[in-house]
């Protein structure tokens, strides 16, 4: 992974460290800008960096509020089956993670992640590593491309 300006480069990218919050951000930027334009960054008090995403009302109201595995949509497969699972994934990666309804009813989720991930050894945090974040950038690649986007076919 290379930064031109910054004169910054990964070059083991599964293994090396994300040193700072900075470069943490221009990952996530650089994703961001490739894969899920719409999809807020923020950088919050030098701690960790804020991503939100939104999963919006009228898909929320397609969940059906009785799941069966053999005649659950898609939508409902996700949401009652993997999405759980998926956060249960993100927490070893972020340190909070946030489900809101906002004044639309639209579902915001927010994920704070921080250089350290939930993870220790000896009483030390490990690091997060660009393998670690691929993780929560899938996560958002899917709810923004599966369920935030619509698709005309």
């Amino acid at each position: 992974i290379i930064f031109i300006n910054e004169k910054y480069v990964l070059c083991n990218a599964n293994r090396e460290v994300i040193v700072d919050l900075e470069l943490l951000m221009g990952l996530c930027l650089l994703y961001s800008q490739l894969y899920f334009p719409e999809v807020s960054l923020r950088l919050i008090a030098s701690e960790y960096l804020s991503i939100s995403t939104i999963v919006p009302n009228d898909v929320l109201k397609q969940i059906t509020d009785n799941y069966k595995e053999d005649n659950g949509s898609k939508i409902d497969k996700y949401f009652w089956s993997v999405f759980p699972e998926d956060l249960d994934a993100l927490t070893e990666y972020c340190k909070e993670i946030h489900l809101e309804l906002d004044k639309n009813e639209d579902l915001e989720i927010i994920l704070n992640i921080s250089i350290e991930s939930n993870n220790f050894q000896n009483k030390i945090y490990n690091p997060i590593r660009f393998r670690d974040l691929r993780l929560i950038l899938n996560f958002i690649n899917r709810i923004y491309n599966d369920y935030y986007i619509i698709w005309i076919d």
